[in-house]
């Protein structure tokens, strides 16, 4: 049909539409994989969740993920089916394990000598990379009754004192870990046993494999998953948990990636609580709201009691204590957030049936191919219209009235700039929340300012993204209304693949162009500041200092920016999001058959 029609006519710029969304819509249907993250604060009860939902359960009862209470993973783990029994391992490079190991120098060193004065917390590690590198180092805490008391010994204190130096205690960590022999990133089994997946993972979560890296990721393979769905290669996630802020990277990739459906996991009591409000409130303001209803789920994990003795309640019941946390959890997003119809599942992990909620998340991940399965049938309705070329004053009137709606929108939208101010200025207030902790600081500042709870370069392209959905998402939000409206009206009809392409150009352009924006605020700073020797030299001078930690690391980080050309940058960043803002409208307006 592009090879008969002439490319200056509005039929032509259609089809071109036409084929660029079914060929996206047939890619995304002929790729099988798909996943479940589920998303939530350390110790909120993910990965039991997961273990009944998956029956990784062995036959005394024991989960295979779990290795104790509360920040057992020390690392994002990932479950697949596969046609034999294995467990991979994604580890930390070494560069990264030295990072880690100098921290742990630190955090020692900390502990014996006080350094830290009373108004600044001491450097820590996370509890469960603390554990790995223990073992990994062989250098255990020993407990022990005496006369009575309990006391214990540190083998790395005893380590340290045994060294001249802080230095000297550095290397004989790196001698002790031996980097060099932790190269098996894969071990398997070929018999059907779940205490070998119980074990094995517990010894390379806990870093007891003496062949195996420190993990960043555990991949686990099992023969069979209960919840299926034909076709279909469904894994399961099981993130980080989170204790300081849920604006990380590994969480980003999960919630805008079209292929998953996130499961935010909050307790009864606390839901919805501050971990799953910040992620909505992320995805508002990444102007990723229309992705929430597709491709969120809230869990609520409740135990036993907490719903039968909801206080509304004359007399204990399950169900109805659960519908009243429901109703006031949809208040709850609705006043804070704006947000409805978020589909929320109570499920008690000891006592609940899986199949209830497993055949919600199997729905949920049809219902995100089903999108597409329609926007395939839609194309092909509309290509049938055009090449039968039938009704055709019907055709014009619909549209000439098409035409004129939108032509309205396309004038005031014209008039809609972004104009992009000091991005960086978020990043101080997040070094300075109370929230946010001095180790994270230290940590982040150590790796050149990049670090899971603290990430320079991430909160940049975030500030860039959330100034630009400001400037343009309202515009956007308006078409679609105005679409959306049309689309109902029946003597519209024959404009429906017209109406259909502008929507889907509507969303991906405008996308693309957040993107951009989440892109450049990256860019434009990252090489000369990750590269800044002296800068992080002299901020990593001012830990042991006393007072004020946060306040000097921040004012560094100011001076820094306020040295390099950001009036430019945000400029230029300006302009080009601006231009690619009006290459949208002229695409709209090309399909609506105006002259440019």
């Amino acid at each position: 049909m592009l090879k008969t029609t002439p490319e200056s006519y509005s039929t032509y710029k259609l089809l071109k539409t036409h084929r660029e969304f079914l060929i996206g819509s047939t890619d995304y249907l002929k790729n099988s994989n798909h996943t479940i993250a589920f998303i939530g604060k350390v110790g909120v009860g993910k990965t039991t969740a997961i273990s009944k939902l998956l029956n990784l359960i062995d036959c005394s009862g024991k989960e295979l993920l779990q290795t104790g209470s509360g920040r057992t993973t020390v690392c994002e783990v990932e479950i697949r089916e596969s046609n034999r029994i294995s467990i991979e391992v994604e580890p930390y490079s070494n560069d990264e394990v030295e990072k880690y190991l100098e921290e742990f120098s630190t955090y020692i060193e900390n502990k014996i000598l006080k350094k830290t004065s009373q108004s600044e917390k001491s450097f820590t590690l996370s509890s469960e990379i603390e554990r790995a590198l223990r073992n990994m180092l062989e250098l255990k805490i020993r407990r022990f009754k005496e006369n009575g008391k309990r006391k214990s010994i540190d083998d790395a204190v005893e380590l340290y004192n045994s060294c001249s130096s802080k230095d000297e205690f550095y290397q004989k960590l790196l001698q002790r870990i031996n980097l060099s022999n932790r190269t098996t990133t894969e071990i398997f089994t070929f018999s059907d046993s779940k205490e070998w997946i119980r074990n094995n993972f517990e010894e390379i979560n806990n870093g007891k494999n003496k062949n195996v890296p420190l993990p960043k990721k555990i991949i686990i393979n099992i023969n069979e998953n209960p919840v299926k769905i034909p076709k279909i290669n469904l894994s399961f996630l099981d993130t980080k948990g989170v204790d300081e802020t849920a604006n990380r990277q590994d969480i980003e990739n999960q919630l805008k990636d079209s292929r998953t459906i996130s499961v935010l996991c909050t307790s009864f009591n606390d839901a919805p609580d501050k971990v799953s409000t910040d992620i909505l409130r992320y995805m508002k303001d990444s102007g990723l709201t229309k992705y929430i209803s597709k491709r969120i789920i809230i869990l609520v994990l409740d135990k036993n009691g907490e719903a039968e003795c909801i206080a509304d309640l004359e007399e204990p019941d399950l169900e109805e204590g659960r519908e009243i946390r429901k109703d006031q959890i949809e208040r709850d997003l609705k006043n804070s957030l704006n947000l409805d119809d978020i589909e929320i599942v109570f499920f008690n992990s000891k006592e609940d049936d899986p199949e209830e909620l497993i055949s919600i998340l199997i729905n949920k991940v049809l219902a995100l191919r089903k999108e597409h399965e329609n926007q395939v049938e839609t194309i092909i309705e509309s290509l049938d219209e055009i090449e039968k070329q039938t009704n055709t004053q019907l055709s014009s009137e619909a549209l000439r009235r098409v035409r004129e709606s939108v032509s309205i929108w396309i004038k005031d939208a014209e008039n809609i700039q972004c104009n992009l101010k000091k991005n960086f200025t978020n990043i101080l207030e997040i070094i300075l929340d109370k929230g946010t902790h001095a180790s994270s600081v230290r940590a982040c500042v150590n790796r050149r300012g990049q670090w899971h709870n603290l990430d320079y370069y991430k909160i940049l392209s975030d500030a860039s993204r959330y100034q630009t959905v400001k400037a343009f998402d309202k515009s956007k939000n308006e078409l679609n209304c105005i679409i959306s409206n049309m689309l109902k009206q029946k003597d519209l009809h024959y404009q429906k693949g017209t109406l259909n392409s502008i929507q889907n150009i509507l969303e991906k352009r405008v996308e693309k162009i957040y993107q951009e924006a989440y892109d450049r605020g990256r860019d434009n700073y990252f090489d000369n500041l990750f590269n800044d020797d002296d800068l992080w030299s002299n901020m990593m001078q001012e830990w042991g200092k006393g007072t004020g930690y946060k306040n000097r690391i921040s004012s560094h980080t100011e001076q820094w920016f306020l040295n390099q050309d950001h009036d430019t940058f945000d400029k230029e960043n300006s302009e080009k999001l601006n231009l690619m803002w009006q290459e949208l409208l002229v695409e709209i307006n090309n399909l609506i058959g105006n002259e440019n």
